[in-house]
């Protein structure tokens, strides 16, 4: 097995809390998960040692449709390490705060019409709006403790989903 040193960079200046990467060899064989943290993150990557540049695809795994990123690791031998960098586009979309007790906070970037949807983690809406101020807060009091899904929209394209905790 060849050794990477994987490095993400948010291209983004907006911290998000977090997000899952799915990475994905050539052939479109999973190879693992990926839990991107606020800020640059470094992962150790194992894949079969290759005598000739492999392409791989880091896909943010609550998008759809999904964002892929395709980044090419160089060949290695069995007894080297590499280090490869890939920047990861963000949409300008801030959570806060996280984790959260009564009100999220949306916050996003730009000029236009925005619109959220916020899913449980069995799959069920719980809430939905229009973004018309920058932030907007949503009144979460009412839901149980429990993971979500907060997917934020401009028109019809989906500029990204992230998952909230609610502690209360």
């Amino acid at each position: 097995m060849a050794h990477y040193q994987l490095v993400l960079r948010h291209d983004s200046p907006i911290n998000i809390p977090s997000t899952d990467f799915a990475v994905y060899d050539e052939t479109g064989e999973f190879i693992t998960v990926i839990s991107v943290w606020e800020g640059d993150s470094t992962f150790n990557l194992f894949v079969p040692a290759s005598p000739v540049d492999r392409r791989y695809s880091l896909c943010d795994i609550f998008q759809y449709p999904a964002c892929c990123i395709e980044f090419t690791l160089p060949a290695v031998s069995c007894d080297s390490l590499a280090v490869k960098t890939v920047s990861l586009p963000m949409p300008d979309v801030r959570l806060y705060p996280y984790p959260l007790t009564d009100l999220l906070w949306i916050d996003v970037a730009g000029d236009g019409s925005y619109g959220y949807r916020i899913g449980s983690a069995t799959g069920g809406m719980v809430a939905s709006g229009i973004i018309d101020r920058r932030p907007v807060s949503v009144d979460m009091s009412s839901l149980p403790a429990g993971i979500y899904m907060v997917g934020v929209w401009q028109g019809n394209t989906p500029l990204g989903y992230r998952r909230v905790v609610k502690v209360r």
